[in-house]
């Protein structure tokens, strides 16, 4: 897609087919932050990224909205075919201006009891600092306290379907190019009950599989700044209703 002009990607953008609105908050909904200085946690959809206090406001917009774009595409998709979910959430992260590694999972184990987030950090470590981790692991955590009801409902309406889960950790950051970018970890469950809260998943690999790829995103901010509004546009309402901050 990279010689697609503005224009082309407008028009693509434009194409693209989302679920219907589902509603899954109170009325009395938080606006999201998006401020400087501060580490912060957001639920994006069946996501939960970390964004670093180096990105400005609008850059965490853009990072928020971006991805909820890419995943809400990937929705009209069969959640039940998590490979075709993530083509489509990839095609759409490129046209509006993400480069990336190609996602390559790998099946993933853990200790017989593990906590599926102990699993998510232990991996990611790999490509996060000490400190990092210990922010993630604090957002993670956090999700499970009252006042991060709406936020913990949320990712876990998103992410599950049934006996399945397709959701994705990041952390966003400013770049080597100084735009922003992100670590990212992509994750498909298979189990064989249903699933009511993704990260409290304990690993058995007798009634389980899991696979995971980490990678890492850059956006290209010309083109970006050039297909914002249509995203914000495409997004409408649900830029607030899909975005949930995580109080620490």
């Amino acid at each position: 897609m990279a010689s697609l002009g503005i224009a082309e990607r407008c028009d693509l953008i434009d194409q693209i087919e989302l679920p219907p609105v589902e509603h899954h908050t109170a009325p009395d909904e938080r606006e999201v932050r998006y401020s400087e200085g501060d580490t912060e946690g957001k639920v994006i959809g069946g996501s939960v990224m970390r964004q670093e206090k180096s990105l400005s406001p609008q850059q965490q917009t853009d990072v928020a909205y971006s991805t909820l774009l890419a995943q809400l595409a990937a929705d009209s998709k069969d959640k039940g075919h998590s490979v075709e979910w993530y083509r489509e959430y990839m095609r759409v992260m490129s046209l509006i201006g993400w480069r990336s590694e190609k996602l390559d999972f790998s099946e993933i184990h853990g200790k017989l009891g593990q906590k599926l987030s102990e699993i998510i950090l232990n991996l990611l470590s790999s490509i996060l600092s000490a400190e990092q981790i210990k922010d993630l692991e604090i957002i993670l955590n956090s999700l499970k306290d009252p006042q991060n009801v709406e936020s913990n409902f949320l990712f876990n309406k998103k992410a599950a379907s049934g006996t399945n889960a397709t959701f994705q950790i990041s952390d966003a950051y400013i770049g080597t190019r100084g735009g922003a970018a992100m670590h990212f970890l992509a994750s498909q469950f298979n189990g064989k009950r249903e699933i009511l809260d993704v990260l409290g998943i304990k690993f058995d690999s007798s009634s389980m599989s899991m696979y995971m790829s980490v990678s890492q995103f850059e956006l290209n901010e010309d083109i970006y700044g050039g297909v914002r509004e249509q995203v914000r546009a495409k997004l409408g309402d649900r830029a607030k209703t899909e975005i949930k901050g995580i109080q620490i």
